[in-house]
């Protein structure tokens, strides 16, 4: 696709179709691996998250 886009620019017909095919292919491939690991039992779900709330420091005089 790279070498395509060098000779015929990157809005040329055959760039973009080489493109979306290349978006598909990698589109499938994260799918299928991620279907695999969740199988395995490895994909596991977002943990519960903390979050801490930072308070700007007061100053306090008596």
């Amino acid at each position: 696709m790279i070498s395509l886009a060098q000779e015929k620019g990157l809005t040329n017909n055959d760039t973009i179709k080489c493109s979306q095919e290349l978006d598909q292919l990698i589109f499938q491939y994260q799918s299928s691996f991620r279907k695999n690991r969740r199988q395995r039992g490895e994909l596991k779900r977002k943990r519960n998250v903390k979050y801490m709330l930072l308070l700007p420091k007061l100053s306090v005089t008596s």
